[in-house]
Parts: structure tokens; sequence; C-alpha cells
């Protein structure tokens, strides 16, 4: 062989070695990584013992729930059995037995906080129970968690007319409403503090985005303070129509 077909050879191998270490590149790349913290992951449940839940998570080892997350997810422990596929929050990733820690709880949080943003982008509508009534305004609940309505953003058929605003007054009109169902939209939702904002106001999309062509960026427009929370206050630009002025 003369050194130029040596040459060549040594120069075929080296090229086909470097397309075969890009495909594996590329298949490393396609290829599942291990889940890390704070991952959603979905598994079968394979076993349910005294104190403690196993998942299949199938090439990544078994996943398990024990200890406080055990505790804290009983209450929905109680309703799966072995081969239900679960969502799980890993909270974990190497134990000293070599499972992987998850929490159903906060994956089930997780789950609500994100269709809660969902929710607010679409303008869904929701027609909820009235809880509780203070003198800021009503207490709804959404799948567990307990959201505020404040009276400035009511309809006027459900805003408490009083004289002289009397607080105690404007609780007594409130808390007729406990019990009864109403129509709203979600329109904040904060996970880390728990809280989520309701508005009566809004949940007609079409006549609103009608009133709101009215004004734009820039515009001067005379305002009546209609509601003070703890987040800002609520101005009144018209009939169904209101603004806030965040805290910040």
């Amino acid at each position: 062989m003369t050194k130029k077909e040596n040459d060549d050879v040594v120069a075929s191998i080296a090229e086909h070695a470097k397309i075969e270490l890009s495909s594996i590149g590329k298949m490393l790349d396609k290829a599942d990584l291990p889940p890390q913290v704070d991952a959603l992951v979905e598994g079968p449940v394979i076993s349910i013992q005294k104190s403690s839940v196993y998942i299949d998570l199938a090439p990544f080892g078994t996943g398990i729930i024990y200890g406080r997350e055990f505790i804290n997810a009983k209450d929905i422990i109680k309703k799966i059995n072995i081969g239900d596929f679960v969502k799980a929050k890993v909270t974990g990733t190497d134990n000293d037995e070599g499972y992987i820690e998850l929490s159903l709880k906060e994956a089930k949080q997780a789950l609500i906080w994100s269709e809660a943003d969902k929710a607010i982008k679409s303008k869904m509508p929701l027609e909820l129970v009235v809880k509780e009534a203070n003198k800021g305004g009503l207490i709804l609940d959404w799948q567990g968690i307990a959201g505020f309505l404040p009276a400035s953003q009511l309809k006027s058929e459900h805003y408490p007319r009083v004289e002289d605003s009397d607080k105690d007054k404007i609780l007594k009109a409130l808390k007729m409403l406990v019990g009864k169902r109403i129509n709203v939209v979600m329109i904040s939702a904060l996970p880390k503090e728990g809280k989520l904002i309701f508005s009566e106001k809004d949940n007609n999309p079409e006549e609103r985005k009608e009133i709101i062509g009215k004004y734009g960026v820039g515009d001067e427009i005379e305002c009546t303070v209609a509601g003070i929370v703890d987040f800002g206050v609520f101005l009144k630009v018209e009939e169904g129509l209101e603004g806030l002025v965040h805290i910040s």
C-alpha cells in the first residue's frame, strides 16, 4: 500500500469515526434525562405500604412517597390503587436506599396553580359558591383554595348599597350572599402567598372588550376610588370598568 493510499484509509476511518461520534451525540441529546428536583413525573403505583407508596419511574428507577409527604397526602393516597398512574413532584433524586423521593401534595398544588394561570389567561368563567364574607368582600373556594372577591369587584346587583359606607352594614349585606353561587373570573393568582383574586365584573369578555376599547395608554381620566385592599386601590373608571393601582 502506497503512502497516499494509507493516508486515504486513515482519513476515511477518521471521517467515519467523526460521523459515528456525531450520531451518538445526537442520540444522547434526544435521550431522556433523569428527573431533577421540582420536576413533575408520572408513573404507575407498584406498591402501597402502611407508611409508603412506590411508583415505577422507569427507566430512571423507583419513586417513593414516605415520611412527612406520606402523612400530608393521606387523603389522596386513600383514593389510589396499585396500577393507577399518578403525578408527583420530585423532592429528592437519590436517598440512602436509592429511591427518588416524591411528593403527591406538592404535585397537586403545582397542577392547581398551573390551571389557575390558564384560567386567568383565558378569562374562563367560573361559577363558585360564596363561603364567607368580611368587610372587604367575599371568600370563594376554588379547588380547595380560598380566593378573595373584593366588594369593589361585585356587579351593581350584588354591591352593598349602604348609607354613609357603614362597615358593619356593608358586612351584613355581604353576608346575605353566603351560600349563593356567583359567576366570576379569576384575575390574579399568587402561588407563593396562596392567594387568588376574583372579579364578578369581568365575566363577560365581549362587553369588557368594548368598554376598554374607549381608552388608550397615556390617557388622563378622572376616576373614583371604589375600594381599598391590602394590595392596592381599585378605581372606578365608569360603570362596568375599574382599574387597579397596585401598592407597588
